[in-house]
């Protein structure tokens, strides 16, 4: 965890504070999150696919064509021989309104978010289905700064939380140790929606937006890359072409709905020790754009 424009007060040794410093100025809590997602060498699985229905619209300019598709399925490497990357850390950062001046300094305090704002990259303050927030531009895209939240998720692509009519995106989680028949749970928090009050976990029933908002395979105004690098350094879930894709076109459009939990994370403490969870995508080959709209993306979580 990192503070900016806090100070900590321990004037009264029983009750450390951290205080903003200097009074007046924007304080913020950002919180470190190990490796968030691990991305593994994909495998084709083929079968008698009937060809769509309908021709897509032709692109202006033409894009290029695809590469065909294998006639038969690889033969999977035995476990634990696939190729793997493992993505970047991840952040969550919050504002603290200026109507609140002091935290208390302890783990209790420091996970209790309900009275902090999130601080979203521009492209995340957009309505879903809008190209700007009211009153704004269209934002840029670029990569979010090391003071706004940014979750890789999956591997090089950054997303975050996204604004919605709803409400305002906030996160659900234990500000104590779970001890049950005497195993400590692992610390992690999900995704939620906070609104007059109260907050509302995201699930199936009750998706919350997120937004693509970067990936480093994006360069301004250059040309998708080309499909000879799909495979580069190993056939994966996307391709560098499909986070290209997604990062320019979700950061300006439809955001995606995700029932699932966005950030696991770790938690030291004297009786669970230091332990991460991972969040990552199946190892299949799947289309960027069904992978960010569908509401049931498989997820697996992995303790670390």
């Amino acid at each position: 965890m990192r503070a900016i424009n806090l100070r900590l007060d321990t004037s009264d040794p029983a009750r450390p504070r951290l205080v903003r410093h200097p009074p007046g100025q924007l304080a913020l809590l950002i919180f470190g999150f190990p490796p968030q997602s691990i991305v593994e060498r994909a495998y084709f699985e083929t079968a008698a696919i009937a060809p769509p229905p309908f021709n897509p619209p032709p692109s202006n300019p033409p894009l290029e064509a695809p590469p065909p598709l294998p006639n038969v399925g690889d033969v999977p490497q035995p476990p634990g021989a696939p190729a793997v990357r493992m993505s970047g850390e991840s952040r969550l950062v919050f504002r603290l309104p200026n109507n609140l001046h002091e935290l208390p300094y302890s783990i209790s305090g420091l996970l209790d978010w309900s009275r902090l704002s999130p601080v979203l990259p521009d492209a995340a303050a957009v309505p879903p289905g809008e190209a700007n927030a009211p009153g704004q531009s269209p934002p840029s895209i670029t990569e979010p700064g090391d003071q706004v939240t940014a979750i890789e998720l999956p591997y090089r692509l950054l997303i975050a939380p996204n604004v919605s009519d709803g409400g305002e995106p906030t996160w659900v989680h234990a500000t104590e140790a779970v001890e049950h028949e005497g195993r400590v749970g692992l610390w992690h928090t999900r995704l939620a929606r906070r609104r007059n009050g109260s907050q509302q976990e995201a699930s199936a029933e009750h998706p919350l937006p997120v937004r693509a908002v970067w990936s480093p395979d994006f360069v301004a105004n250059d040309p998708l890359p080309p499909h000879s690098i799909d495979d580069v350094p190993f056939r994966a879930a996307m391709s560098p072409r499909d986070r290209r894709s997604s990062s320019a076109g979700r950061s300006r459009s439809d955001a995606a709905a995700v029932p699932s939990p966005a950030v696991t994370g770790c938690r030291a403490s004297p009786h669970a020790g230091y332990g991460c969870v991972s969040v990552t995508t199946s190892a299949t080959q799947i289309n960027p754009e069904d992978a960010l709209k569908r509401d049931n993306l498989p997820i697996r979580s992995n303790l670390r």
